[in-house]
C-alpha cells in the first residue's frame, strides 16, 4: 500500500479537460494529508504533451500510455487501465473529475477493485489516515460526510469549479 493519490486526467483529443486540474488540487490536498505523491494517469494517442503539462500542475510522475485502443473514451479499456494500476500499486486514493465519463470510470473501477466511492464530492481532508468526503445529497439539501478509512484504495470524484 502507498500513500500516493492517483489522479484520472480526462481529455478530448489530449486536451485535457479544465475538471482535471481541479482533480489535481484535489489529490494535492489528500497528499499533503497522506504524505504521498499525486501521480497521473495519461492514457491515449498523442497525449506526450498532456503528460508533460500534468508534471506541470504538480504530479510527482505520470503513469502514461499512447495504446491506440485508449483513443477517445471507452470506459472497458480505460476501466481496466486504472484498475490495473491500482492493483498494482495500491495508492490512497483515485481521483477523477465528477464529470459524465469521471464518474462512470470512477463507479466502473471501484467495483471491480472492491474500493469505497464518494462521488460528486465538495470537500476533502485526511484525518487520523481516514479520507473525509463532503458531498451534497437530496439535491443538495443535505450535506454529508463520508468517512473512508483505510489502509486500500479510495475512489473519489470531485465536482467541478470547487477545487
Amino acid at each position: 500500500m502507498s500513500n500516493d493519490i492517483f489522479v484520472w486526467i480526462e481529455h478530448t483529443d489530449a486536451q485535457a479537460d479544465a475538471i482535471s486540474w481541479e482533480a489535481m488540487t484535489a489529490a494535492a490536498t489528500l497528499a499533503a494529508g497522506t504524505g504521498g505523491a499525486v501521480r497521473a494517469i495519461v492514457a491515449g494517442p498523442g497525449t506526450r504533451a498532456l503528460a508533460e503539462a500534468a508534471l506541470r500542475h504538480g504530479a510527482a510522475s505520470v503513469y502514461a500510455t499512447e495504446d491506440a485502443s485508449l483513443a477517445g473514451f471507452r470506459l472497458e479499456a480505460a476501466g481496466a487501465l486504472v484498475a490495473g494500476l491500482i492493483t498494482a500499486h495500491t495508492p490512497a486514493a483515485l481521483v477523477a473529475g465528477a464529470s459524465l465519463r469521471g464518474l462512470e470510470l470512477t463507479a466502473w473501477v471501484a467495483a471491480r477493485c472492491g474500493a469505497p466511492l464518494a462521488a460528486d464530492v465538495t470537500d476533502l481532508s485526511v484525518t487520523n489516515g481516514a479520507i473525509v468526503a463532503q458531498r451534497p445529497t437530496l439535491a443538495g439539501n443535505v450535506i454529508s460526510k463520508v468517512t473512508m478509512p483505510g489502509p486500500g484504495t479510495r475512489i473519489i470524484s470531485v465536482r467541478k469549479r470547487l477545487f
